[in-house]
């Protein structure tokens, strides 16, 4: 997806740019910038799909990366529209180096009237790269429900930096319940940002 790869060499820019936070203005500790990459890949032959792994997806609920919209252009443009406008590059060093890193985007679409009877259920393995970035998109249309359970869990041989984004969009009389499990392994550098409207 073109339209992708642009929004990942600007945050790459901005990721340069952007002045490293303040440690006084934080409130996540000794997480620092300096020294962190991306430029890390998968070795050969390693599965991308690996490093979100779903569970289980509700019927009639829209469940892919975004590299599989080109299937369905509503839904693509929705993706479009919503994708970075609650958590902007923009923001701050660790956002732009958080869309810079991101390789799948997870996109979550719920249709108008759809109660999910089951929750959603994703496991998230940050293992494969010095730098791992997960996201998420959900977009729920009017009077839909849906539950998901994230779990994000690492090994010994962690990046030094993980980030997870997940940008929630509820429209009228619709209820999303997100519930995050974080395992990380304790020398990891972890990035959370959650934000829904």
């Amino acid at each position: 997806m073109q339209w992708f790869e642009e929004k990942q060499k600007q945050a790459h820019m901005l990721f340069q740019q952007l002045p490293e936070p303040k440690k006084e203005k934080q409130d996540i500790g000794e997480l620092s910038c300096e020294g962190l990459s991306f430029e890390k890949r998968r070795g050969e032959g390693e599965k991308e799909n690996e490093a979100i792994q779903i569970l289980s997806c509700p019927e009639n609920v829209l469940c892919m990366t975004h590299k599989e919209l080109g299937n369905y252009p509503e839904q693509e443009a929705l993706f479009k529209k919503y994708f970075s406008s609650l958590l902007p590059a923009e923001e701050s060093k660790y956002h732009g180096l958080h869309y810079a890193a991101v390789k799948t985007v997870l996109f979550i679409y719920v249709p108008k009237e759809v109660q999910a009877k089951i929750p959603l259920r994703m496991k998230k393995n940050s293992q494969f790269e010095e730098t791992q970035a997960h996201h998420v998109l959900v977009v729920a249309e009017p009077m839909s429900s849906l539950t998901i359970l994230d779990e994000e869990t690492g090994t010994e041989n962690n990046p030094s930096f993980a980030s997870s984004f997940v940008e929630v969009f509820v429209q009228e009389n619709s209820e999303v319940t997100y519930m995050f499990l974080q395992n990380e392994n304790q020398q990891t550098q972890v990035h959370i940002q959650k934000k829904a409207q």
